[in-house]
Protein backbone atom coordinates (compact mmCIF):
# COMPACT_ATOMS: atom_id res chain seq x y z
CA UNK A 1 0.00 0.00 0.00
CA UNK A 2 1.42 3.32 -1.34
CA UNK A 3 2.26 6.61 1.00
CA UNK A 4 -1.09 8.63 0.82
CA UNK A 5 -0.96 12.24 1.19
CA UNK A 6 -4.59 13.57 1.36
CA UNK A 7 -4.48 16.94 2.87
CA UNK A 8 -8.05 18.33 2.77
CA UNK A 9 -9.34 14.38 3.60
CA UNK A 10 -7.00 14.62 6.53
CA UNK A 11 -8.40 17.81 8.19
CA UNK A 12 -11.91 16.33 7.76
CA UNK A 13 -10.73 13.72 9.69
CA UNK A 14 -8.80 15.68 12.22
CA UNK A 15 -12.29 17.67 12.80
CA UNK A 16 -14.05 14.21 13.22
CA UNK A 17 -11.25 12.87 15.93
CA UNK A 18 -11.34 16.18 18.18
CA UNK A 19 -14.87 16.56 18.09
CA UNK A 20 -15.18 12.85 19.22
CA UNK A 21 -14.29 12.37 22.88
CA UNK A 22 -13.03 9.24 23.72
CA UNK A 23 -14.03 7.68 26.73
CA UNK A 24 -12.37 5.06 29.03
CA UNK A 25 -13.27 1.39 28.29
CA UNK A 26 -15.36 -0.03 31.90
CA UNK A 27 -15.30 -3.40 30.39
CA UNK A 28 -15.18 -5.41 27.23
CA UNK A 29 -17.78 -7.24 24.84
CA UNK A 30 -17.33 -8.71 21.56
CA UNK A 31 -20.16 -8.31 18.67
CA UNK A 32 -21.17 -10.95 16.65
CA UNK A 33 -23.44 -12.41 14.05
CA UNK A 34 -26.04 -14.97 14.87
CA UNK A 35 -28.18 -16.72 11.61
CA UNK A 36 -29.97 -13.48 10.96
CA UNK A 37 -29.82 -11.54 14.64
CA UNK A 38 -26.97 -9.65 16.10
CA UNK A 39 -25.98 -9.44 19.88
CA UNK A 40 -23.74 -8.46 22.03
CA UNK A 41 -22.01 -10.54 24.61
CA UNK A 42 -19.37 -9.96 27.51
CA UNK A 43 -16.14 -11.58 26.79
CA UNK A 44 -16.15 -13.24 30.47
CA UNK A 45 -19.69 -14.63 29.42
CA UNK A 46 -21.54 -12.87 32.09
CA UNK A 47 -24.07 -11.56 30.23
CA UNK A 48 -25.42 -11.25 26.16
CA UNK A 49 -27.78 -9.06 24.64
CA UNK A 50 -29.83 -9.27 21.48
CA UNK A 51 -29.20 -6.03 19.45
CA UNK A 52 -31.28 -6.50 16.33
CA UNK A 53 -32.75 -9.41 14.04
CA UNK A 54 -34.59 -9.99 11.22
CA UNK A 55 -34.84 -12.85 8.78
CA UNK A 56 -33.93 -14.05 4.90
CA UNK A 57 -35.13 -11.21 3.72
CA UNK A 58 -34.35 -8.44 5.49
CA UNK A 59 -31.21 -8.87 8.12
CA UNK A 60 -28.27 -7.19 9.89
CA UNK A 61 -24.53 -8.33 9.37
CA UNK A 62 -20.92 -7.07 9.83
CA UNK A 63 -21.70 -5.76 13.52
CA UNK A 64 -19.36 -3.09 15.11
CA UNK A 65 -19.89 -1.50 18.56
CA UNK A 66 -18.04 1.33 20.01
CA UNK A 67 -17.42 1.39 24.26
CA UNK A 68 -21.12 3.35 24.66
CA UNK A 69 -22.74 0.08 23.73
CA UNK A 70 -23.83 2.26 19.93
CA UNK A 71 -24.12 -0.46 17.46
CA UNK A 72 -23.32 -0.34 13.53
CA UNK A 73 -24.56 -2.81 11.37
CA UNK A 74 -24.73 -3.72 7.24
CA UNK A 75 -28.17 -3.99 7.05
CA UNK A 76 -29.10 -6.41 4.16
CA UNK A 77 -32.16 -6.65 1.95
CA UNK A 78 -32.92 -9.79 -0.16
CA UNK A 79 -32.64 -8.93 -3.95
CA UNK A 80 -31.05 -5.46 -3.40
CA UNK A 81 -27.30 -6.05 -3.83
CA UNK A 82 -26.46 -2.17 -2.45
CA UNK A 83 -26.49 -2.77 1.76
CA UNK A 84 -27.47 0.35 3.99
CA UNK A 85 -25.87 1.50 6.99
CA UNK A 86 -27.67 1.82 9.93
CA UNK A 87 -26.75 3.21 13.49
CA UNK A 88 -28.76 1.49 16.30
CA UNK A 89 -28.27 3.82 19.68
CA UNK A 90 -27.99 2.95 23.66
CA UNK A 91 -31.05 6.06 23.61
CA UNK A 92 -33.51 3.97 21.19
CA UNK A 93 -32.96 6.16 18.22
CA UNK A 94 -31.54 4.92 15.07
CA UNK A 95 -29.84 6.58 12.17
CA UNK A 96 -29.91 4.81 8.79
CA UNK A 97 -28.11 5.71 5.46
CA UNK A 98 -27.74 4.54 1.98
CA UNK A 99 -23.94 2.98 2.46
CA UNK A 100 -21.54 6.00 0.46
CA UNK A 101 -19.03 4.56 -1.87
CA UNK A 102 -17.53 5.92 -4.84
CA UNK A 103 -18.55 4.73 -8.64
CA UNK A 104 -21.54 2.47 -9.52
CA UNK A 105 -22.44 1.54 -5.70
CA UNK A 106 -24.82 -1.23 -7.11
CA UNK A 107 -22.21 -2.88 -8.64
CA UNK A 108 -19.53 -2.75 -5.82
CA UNK A 109 -18.23 -5.54 -3.48
CA UNK A 110 -18.17 -5.32 0.26
CA UNK A 111 -18.08 -4.23 2.67
CA UNK A 112 -14.97 -6.31 2.98
CA UNK A 113 -14.18 -5.11 6.38
CA UNK A 114 -15.32 -2.82 9.25
CA UNK A 115 -14.01 -1.24 12.33
CA UNK A 116 -15.57 1.33 14.89
CA UNK A 117 -13.10 3.39 15.95
CA UNK A 118 -13.66 3.21 19.62
CA UNK A 119 -15.42 6.97 20.84
CA UNK A 120 -18.37 5.62 17.93
CA UNK A 121 -17.78 8.48 15.46
CA UNK A 122 -15.66 7.00 12.87
CA UNK A 123 -16.76 4.08 11.44
CA UNK A 124 -13.35 3.03 8.74
CA UNK A 125 -14.34 0.29 6.53
CA UNK A 126 -12.97 -1.04 2.82
CA UNK A 127 -15.02 -1.90 -0.51
CA UNK A 128 -13.88 -2.46 -4.00
CA UNK A 129 -15.01 -0.16 -6.48
CA UNK A 130 -16.07 -2.17 -9.91
CA UNK A 131 -14.71 0.04 -12.83
CA UNK A 132 -15.94 -2.23 -15.75
CA UNK A 133 -16.10 -5.52 -16.68
CA UNK A 134 -12.38 -5.04 -18.44
CA UNK A 135 -10.72 -3.78 -15.29
CA UNK A 136 -10.26 -5.36 -12.00
CA UNK A 137 -12.40 -3.72 -9.31
CA UNK A 138 -10.02 -0.83 -7.26
CA UNK A 139 -9.93 -1.36 -2.93
CA UNK A 140 -10.85 1.37 -1.01
CA UNK A 141 -10.87 2.35 2.54
CA UNK A 142 -13.51 4.73 3.58
CA UNK A 143 -14.53 7.02 7.29
CA UNK A 144 -17.90 8.05 7.93
CA UNK A 145 -19.08 8.77 11.48
CA UNK A 146 -22.70 6.24 11.12
CA UNK A 147 -24.94 9.25 13.12
CA UNK A 148 -24.63 11.67 10.75
CA UNK A 149 -26.21 12.12 7.34
CA UNK A 150 -24.23 11.05 4.99
CA UNK A 151 -23.48 12.03 1.64
CA UNK A 152 -23.95 9.61 -1.62
CA UNK A 153 -19.99 9.91 -1.61
CA UNK A 154 -17.79 9.35 1.27
CA UNK A 155 -15.79 12.53 2.25
CA UNK A 156 -12.48 10.95 3.38
CA UNK A 157 -11.80 8.18 1.06
CA UNK A 158 -8.42 6.55 -0.36
CA UNK A 159 -7.47 3.46 -2.92
CA UNK A 160 -5.33 0.75 -1.69
CA UNK A 161 -6.90 -0.99 1.39
CA UNK A 162 -8.50 -4.40 1.78
CA UNK A 163 -8.90 -4.44 5.30
CA UNK A 164 -9.27 -1.21 7.74
CA UNK A 165 -8.78 -1.14 11.52
CA UNK A 166 -8.32 0.76 14.07
CA UNK A 167 -5.24 1.35 17.08
CA UNK A 168 -6.01 4.33 19.38
CA UNK A 169 -6.26 7.46 16.43
CA UNK A 170 -4.15 5.69 14.64
CA UNK A 171 -5.41 3.75 11.10
CA UNK A 172 -4.65 0.43 10.00
CA UNK A 173 -4.53 -1.30 6.68
CA UNK A 174 -3.43 -4.38 4.56
CA UNK A 175 -3.35 -4.29 0.98
CA UNK A 176 -4.05 -8.27 1.61
CA UNK A 177 -0.42 -9.17 1.78
CA UNK A 178 1.19 -6.99 4.04
CA UNK A 179 -0.10 -4.62 7.14
CA UNK A 180 0.21 -1.12 7.14
CA UNK A 181 0.02 1.71 9.94
CA UNK A 182 0.00 5.33 10.45
CA UNK A 183 3.01 6.74 11.61
CA UNK A 184 1.58 9.17 14.30
CA UNK A 185 1.79 11.63 12.20
CA UNK A 186 -0.10 13.10 8.68
CA UNK A 187 -2.97 11.15 8.59
CA UNK A 188 -2.71 8.50 5.67
CA UNK A 189 1.07 8.53 6.03
CA UNK A 190 1.49 4.99 6.00
CA UNK A 191 4.62 3.15 6.81
CA UNK A 192 5.13 -0.75 6.03
CA UNK A 193 4.70 -2.88 9.38
CA UNK A 194 5.43 -6.19 9.83
CA UNK A 195 5.13 -7.55 13.48
CA UNK A 196 6.39 -10.78 12.46
CA UNK A 197 8.87 -10.31 9.95
CA UNK A 198 8.72 -12.34 6.68
CA UNK A 199 4.60 -12.91 7.60
CA UNK A 200 3.18 -10.04 6.23
CA UNK A 201 -0.68 -9.83 7.17
CA UNK A 202 -4.17 -9.73 5.65
CA UNK A 203 -6.19 -8.31 8.92
CA UNK A 204 -5.15 -7.54 12.55
CA UNK A 205 -6.95 -6.86 15.79
CA UNK A 206 -4.88 -4.90 18.40
CA UNK A 207 -5.05 -5.09 22.14
CA UNK A 208 -6.12 -1.32 23.90
CA UNK A 209 -2.39 -1.60 24.85
CA UNK A 210 -1.12 -2.57 22.00
CA UNK A 211 1.28 -5.66 23.38
CA UNK A 212 -1.12 -8.70 21.80
CA UNK A 213 -2.66 -8.58 18.65
CA UNK A 214 -4.54 -11.41 16.63
CA UNK A 215 -3.43 -11.20 13.57
CA UNK A 216 -4.76 -12.92 10.06
CA UNK A 217 -2.21 -13.86 7.76
CA UNK A 218 -4.19 -16.11 5.59
CA UNK A 219 -8.00 -17.28 5.01
CA UNK A 220 -8.11 -19.48 8.04
CA UNK A 221 -4.74 -18.67 9.59
CA UNK A 222 -4.74 -16.50 12.43
CA UNK A 223 -1.98 -15.69 15.46
CA UNK A 224 -2.27 -14.66 18.54
CA UNK A 225 1.03 -12.31 18.87
CA UNK A 226 2.72 -10.96 22.24
CA UNK A 227 4.10 -7.57 21.03
CA UNK A 228 6.77 -5.37 22.99
CA UNK A 229 4.17 -2.50 23.37
CA UNK A 230 5.69 -0.50 20.88
CA UNK A 231 3.25 1.64 18.70
CA UNK A 232 2.80 0.15 15.23
CA UNK A 233 4.77 0.57 13.04
CA UNK A 234 7.88 0.20 15.24
CA UNK A 235 5.78 -2.73 17.64
CA UNK A 236 7.16 -6.25 16.95
CA UNK A 237 6.26 -9.47 18.40
CA UNK A 238 8.37 -11.04 20.77
CA UNK A 239 6.33 -14.84 20.74
CA UNK A 240 3.16 -15.84 18.61
CA UNK A 241 1.29 -19.13 18.46
CA UNK A 242 -1.15 -20.37 15.77
CA UNK A 243 -5.06 -19.97 16.85
CA UNK A 244 -6.92 -23.20 15.78
CA UNK A 245 -8.46 -23.67 12.36
CA UNK A 246 -12.14 -24.63 12.95
CA UNK A 247 -12.55 -23.64 9.14
CA UNK A 248 -14.30 -20.60 7.42
CA UNK A 249 -16.49 -18.12 9.07
CA UNK A 250 -19.93 -19.06 8.26
CA UNK A 251 -21.03 -15.45 6.95
CA UNK A 252 -17.49 -14.45 5.40
CA UNK A 253 -17.17 -16.90 2.09
CA UNK A 254 -13.66 -18.93 2.31
CA UNK A 255 -11.90 -17.19 4.99
CA UNK A 256 -12.36 -17.15 9.03
CA UNK A 257 -13.02 -14.67 11.42
CA UNK A 258 -11.31 -13.87 14.87
CA UNK A 259 -10.90 -10.85 17.35
CA UNK A 260 -9.09 -9.59 20.74
CA UNK A 261 -10.68 -7.95 23.71
CA UNK A 262 -9.57 -4.42 24.76
CA UNK A 263 -7.63 -6.05 27.64
CA UNK A 264 -6.01 -8.51 25.57
CA UNK A 265 -7.51 -11.31 28.17
CA UNK A 266 -10.07 -13.16 25.67
CA UNK A 267 -10.20 -14.14 21.67
CA UNK A 268 -13.32 -14.78 19.85
CA UNK A 269 -13.04 -17.14 16.81
CA UNK A 270 -15.45 -18.10 14.42
CA UNK A 271 -15.17 -21.03 12.04
CA UNK A 272 -17.91 -23.54 10.12
CA UNK A 273 -19.21 -24.46 14.15
CA UNK A 274 -20.00 -21.30 15.30
CA UNK A 275 -18.19 -18.83 17.72
CA UNK A 276 -16.21 -19.43 20.56
CA UNK A 277 -14.86 -17.35 23.05
CA UNK A 278 -11.46 -18.26 25.24
CA UNK A 279 -9.29 -16.73 27.76
CA UNK A 280 -5.95 -16.73 27.25
CA UNK A 281 -3.39 -16.46 30.09
CA UNK A 282 0.30 -17.02 28.55
CA UNK A 283 1.29 -16.93 24.92
CA UNK A 284 3.70 -19.84 23.59
CA UNK A 285 4.54 -21.13 20.30
CA UNK A 286 2.88 -24.19 18.79
CA UNK A 287 -0.58 -24.01 18.95
CA UNK A 288 -2.11 -21.49 21.53
CA UNK A 289 -2.51 -22.76 25.06
CA UNK A 290 -6.22 -21.39 25.51
CA UNK A 291 -8.42 -21.68 28.59
CA UNK A 292 -12.25 -21.83 29.48
CA UNK A 293 -12.90 -22.50 25.66
CA UNK A 294 -16.99 -21.57 25.57
CA UNK A 295 -19.57 -22.09 22.59
CA UNK A 296 -21.35 -19.19 22.37
CA UNK A 297 -23.26 -19.61 19.19
CA UNK A 298 -23.44 -22.56 17.07
CA UNK A 299 -24.73 -19.77 13.94
CA UNK A 300 -22.39 -17.23 15.04
CA UNK A 301 -19.67 -15.06 13.46
CA UNK A 302 -17.80 -12.07 12.46
CA UNK A 303 -16.56 -11.31 16.00
CA UNK A 304 -15.04 -7.45 16.75
CA UNK A 305 -14.43 -6.47 20.11
CA UNK A 306 -15.71 -3.33 22.08
CA UNK A 307 -15.07 -1.78 25.59
CA UNK A 308 -18.70 -2.10 26.04
CA UNK A 309 -19.93 -3.85 29.36
CA UNK A 310 -23.19 -5.81 28.78
CA UNK A 311 -25.37 -4.55 31.59
CA UNK A 312 -27.75 -6.82 34.09
CA UNK A 313 -31.10 -5.18 32.59
CA UNK A 314 -30.95 -4.19 28.84
CA UNK A 315 -32.28 -0.09 29.04
CA UNK A 316 -36.04 0.48 27.67
CA UNK A 317 -36.90 4.05 27.99
CA UNK A 318 -39.51 3.14 25.43
CA UNK A 319 -38.24 4.80 22.18
CA UNK A 320 -38.69 1.97 19.65
CA UNK A 321 -36.10 1.79 16.95
CA UNK A 322 -37.77 3.07 13.35
CA UNK A 323 -35.96 1.40 10.60
CA UNK A 324 -33.91 -1.39 11.34
CA UNK A 325 -33.23 -4.41 8.86
CA UNK A 326 -36.42 -6.07 9.57
CA UNK A 327 -38.68 -8.39 7.65
CA UNK A 328 -41.32 -6.73 5.82
CA UNK A 329 -43.16 -9.90 4.69
CA UNK A 330 -43.79 -11.43 8.51
CA UNK A 331 -41.60 -13.74 8.43
CA UNK A 332 -40.10 -13.89 11.78
CA UNK A 333 -38.13 -17.15 12.65
CA UNK A 334 -37.72 -18.41 15.87
CA UNK A 335 -35.09 -21.10 16.63
CA UNK A 336 -35.78 -20.13 20.31
CA UNK A 337 -32.20 -18.95 20.98
CA UNK A 338 -32.28 -16.10 22.81
CA UNK A 339 -29.60 -14.02 25.11
CA UNK A 340 -27.62 -15.87 27.68
CA UNK A 341 -28.01 -14.22 31.05
CA UNK A 342 -24.90 -16.01 32.23
CA UNK A 343 -26.68 -18.45 34.29
CA UNK A 344 -28.38 -20.32 31.25
CA UNK A 345 -31.82 -19.01 31.77
CA UNK A 346 -33.56 -17.88 28.57
CA UNK A 347 -35.28 -14.95 29.16
CA UNK A 348 -39.65 -14.31 28.42
CA UNK A 349 -40.31 -13.28 24.75
CA UNK A 350 -40.86 -9.11 25.37
CA UNK A 351 -43.49 -8.82 23.27
CA UNK A 352 -45.85 -11.45 21.21
CA UNK A 353 -48.54 -10.83 18.47
CA UNK A 354 -51.05 -13.21 18.86
CA UNK A 355 -53.59 -11.68 16.16
CA UNK A 356 -53.29 -9.54 13.40
CA UNK A 357 -55.01 -8.75 10.21
CA UNK A 358 -56.71 -6.61 7.72
CA UNK A 359 -60.04 -5.07 6.64
CA UNK A 360 -59.88 -2.39 3.57
CA UNK A 361 -58.15 0.48 5.00
CA UNK A 362 -57.96 -0.58 8.76
CA UNK A 363 -55.42 -2.94 10.86
CA UNK A 364 -55.79 -4.56 13.86
CA UNK A 365 -53.00 -5.91 15.52
CA UNK A 366 -53.40 -8.20 19.60
CA UNK A 367 -49.98 -8.88 21.40
CA UNK A 368 -48.98 -9.54 24.89
CA UNK A 369 -45.96 -8.15 26.78
CA UNK A 370 -43.99 -10.04 28.76
CA UNK A 371 -44.00 -7.20 31.36
CA UNK A 372 -45.51 -3.85 31.18
CA UNK A 373 -44.27 -1.95 28.35
CA UNK A 374 -44.13 0.74 25.66
CA UNK A 375 -44.85 -0.17 22.47
CA UNK A 376 -44.85 0.85 18.86
CA UNK A 377 -46.66 -0.21 16.02
CA UNK A 378 -46.36 0.50 12.35
CA UNK A 379 -47.81 -0.74 9.46
CA UNK A 380 -45.60 -1.17 6.52
CA UNK A 381 -45.07 -1.94 3.08
CA UNK A 382 -41.94 -2.87 1.99
CA UNK A 383 -39.29 -0.88 3.86
CA UNK A 384 -41.82 2.11 3.67
CA UNK A 385 -43.93 3.14 7.53
CA UNK A 386 -47.64 3.90 6.22
CA UNK A 387 -48.90 4.42 9.96
CA UNK A 388 -47.60 4.23 13.51
CA UNK A 389 -49.37 4.04 16.69
CA UNK A 390 -47.32 4.71 20.37
CA UNK A 391 -48.95 3.86 23.81
CA UNK A 392 -48.27 1.58 26.87
CA UNK A 393 -49.46 -2.03 27.56
CA UNK A 394 -49.62 -3.80 30.67
CA UNK A 395 -48.09 -6.68 31.66
CA UNK A 396 -49.22 -10.57 30.20
CA UNK A 397 -52.68 -8.69 29.36
CA UNK A 398 -53.74 -8.59 25.41
CA UNK A 399 -53.33 -5.40 23.88
CA UNK A 400 -55.49 -4.29 20.89
CA UNK A 401 -54.35 -1.53 18.51
CA UNK A 402 -55.92 -0.61 15.27
CA UNK A 403 -54.85 1.66 12.83
CA UNK A 404 -57.08 2.93 10.44
CA UNK A 405 -56.76 5.33 7.34
CA UNK A 406 -54.00 2.61 5.88
CA UNK A 407 -52.96 3.52 2.49
CA UNK A 408 -53.52 -0.13 0.33
CA UNK A 409 -52.25 -1.19 -2.87
CA UNK A 410 -53.76 -4.02 -4.72
CA UNK A 411 -51.91 -7.10 -4.37
CA UNK A 412 -49.46 -6.00 -1.90
CA UNK A 413 -48.97 -7.50 1.57
CA UNK A 414 -48.95 -5.45 4.64
CA UNK A 415 -46.46 -5.80 7.58
CA UNK A 416 -47.71 -4.44 11.13
CA UNK A 417 -44.50 -4.73 13.58
CA UNK A 418 -44.92 -4.31 17.19
CA UNK A 419 -41.39 -2.55 19.00
CA UNK A 420 -40.83 -3.35 22.35
CA UNK A 421 -37.27 -1.57 23.48
CA UNK A 422 -34.91 -3.57 21.09
CA UNK A 423 -37.53 -6.31 20.50
CA UNK A 424 -39.49 -6.55 17.58
CA UNK A 425 -42.12 -8.83 15.91
CA UNK A 426 -43.52 -8.46 12.63
CA UNK A 427 -46.46 -10.54 10.89
CA UNK A 428 -48.26 -9.89 7.44
CA UNK A 429 -51.93 -9.03 6.95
Amino acid sequence: MPRIHTPARAAALAVLLTAAAATPAAADSFAYRDGYDVHLVNADGSRSELISHGDENAYPTLPVADDAGNVTVIAKLKDVFAPDLLWIGRDGRTVRNALPEHGPVGLNTGPLSVQMHRDGRLLAYTYLEHTGIYSSPKPHLAIINPQDALAPVPAIDVEGASFAGWHGDRLLASNAESLFSEQGGERFDFALWEPIPGEGGQTVDLARDGRRAVIGLGSRRFVLAELDGQAPPAAKATAWCELPDDGKDLYRGGAASAAISPDGRFVALAGQSGLRIARVDAIGSGPCQLQDVRLVAEKGGLPTSSGYTVGATPPDDGKAPDDGPKPDDGKQPDDGKRPDDGKGAKPAKAVTITRARRRGRTVTVTFRCAKACRYAVRVRRGTRTLKTRKGTAKAKRAKTVTIRGVRVVRGRKLTVRVTVGRTVVSKSV
